[in-house]
């Protein structure tokens, strides 16, 4: 009876072990089990490579199973062992994203966890290569800040419209410009600014912008209501370039939101302009 009690239980342990073995193989994200590596102190100073997955194995630039992190990166950020030193000192899991400087500046996203209870030095972690997204991130930073530049230099600002919600938000120049005191509007009081003269072309130019089967581009020139203390109509030009459709077959797609720049025009008028009409004599 014992002997069939323990066979019992040497079979469902080898089970156990070949059903995590199959998932561990066929797992899609990277992974690996590390042994933290602390000096007297309790400091984490290396940490050693136990244990890797095929998706692991394919991110690596080399070998590493049974390696020491310190061989493959020598001046590896103490980021990451202070983190995962944590990890396996708390026995609490930790998110991670930080860059691998000697790995050709790689940024990785990291899931940790502690293997074990209370004295065990064994990480488990997933991590996922986030490299080209981080990139992608400060290339895009770049370019906002370029085009913020141009906007600066051509004292121009910017505003965004989302149909779904009718209301369009701005920065402070061209809040500034139209006369807004908010960072946010309906289109509609947008509109109720536009001089009664020009109000039925812009409502058209945008109605049309808008089409989702032919959308037209958006560029006006019209005139605003005075302001309060100001007895002259100035001109303003806005903008409006659209994103691409949502999803949807003819007109049933919701239409695309939009963004452009906005500002004054130059002074005096200007005969014969598409977007402008002659000014009264």
């Amino acid at each position: 009876m014992a002997m069939n009690e323990r066979d019992r239980a040497e079979s469902a342990l080898a089970e156990s072990e070949r059903k995590y073995r199959e998932l561990f193989e066929s797992m899609i994200e990277a992974y690996c089990v590390i042994e933290m590596i602390l000096d007297e102190r309790g400091q984490a100073v290396d940490f050693r490579y136990v244990e890797t997955n095929p998706a692991f194995v394919k991110h690596a630039t080399r070998p590493m199973l049974g390696m020491r992190i310190k061989e493959i990166v020598p001046d590896l950020e103490q980021f990451w062992l202070d983190r995962y030193g944590r990890v396996a000192m708390t026995g609490e899991p930790a998110r991670l994203e930080h860059v691998v400087a000697g790995l050709g500046d790689q940024w990785f996203r990291t899931v940790a966890f502690r293997l074990g209870g209370p004295g065990s030095r064994r990480v488990a972690v997933l991590f996922e290569n986030v490299t080209e997204r981080k990139r992608n991130e400060a290339e895009r930073a770049r370019l906002a800040e370029h085009l913020q530049l141009a906007l600066d230099a051509a004292r121009l600002g910017w505003w965004h419209h989302d149909p779904s919600s009718g209301m369009a938000s701005f920065d402070g120049r061209f809040a500034e410009t139209f006369g807004l005191s908010a960072r946010e509007a309906p289109v509609e009081a947008l509109m109720r600014q536009v001089h009664p003269e020009d109000a039925s072309r812009v409502r058209a130019a945008f109605e049309a912008a808008l089409d989702p089967v032919d959308p037209q581009r958006y560029a006006t020139e019209r005139r605003h209501r005075p302001r309060p203390r100001r007895r002259t109509r100035r001109w303003r030009r806005a903008e409006r370039h659209r994103r691409r459709h949502r999803d949807g077959p003819g007109r049933d797609r919701a239409p695309a939101r939009s963004h452009g720049p906005g500002g004054r025009t130059s002074p005096g008028c200007r005969r014969g302009s598409v977007h402008r009409p002659r000014c009264p004599r």
